[in-house]
């Protein structure tokens, strides 16, 4: 069976998204990748009302603002790992929870499951 794809502005959000938690490391204040970070979580909010979904774009953004801060990011540090790297590897494991979410609700007959489900 093949897997389906997201939608087109879906699959752009979430690889823009995956991209600046990589090949950003953060550290300290940077107020233009915040504001990209903020507006990229926005974006992929509309790709579904799920509670859990936009729950874990939340936690994306506000990990992004320790992130992206000049000494928030500290209080995240874990031997031998620094706060920096810890808060991307969160970020990264919740969006592709996102992507995860995303794909399911896209399934054929997953509306009618979570239907049955909700009664």
């Amino acid at each position: 069976m093949l897997v389906p794809e997201l939608n087109e502005e879906a699959q752009r959000d979430y690889l823009a998204l995956r991209d600046l938690i990589i090949h950003h490391h953060g550290g300290w204040l940077d107020v233009e990748r915040l504001q990209k970070l903020r507006d990229l979580c926005r974006s992929m909010a509309g790709a579904s009302h799920d509670a859990g979904y936009r729950e874990k774009l939340r936690a994306i953004e506000s990990y992004g603002i320790d992130l992206f801060s000049e000494s928030a990011h500290k209080k995240w540090e874990r031997k031998p790992m620094a706060g920096t790297d810890f808060l991307r590897l969160l970020m990264l494991n919740e969006l592709q929870d996102c992507r995860d979410l995303l794909l399911a609700h896209s399934l054929p007959g997953a509306g009618r499951a979570r239907n049955q489900l909700a009664r």
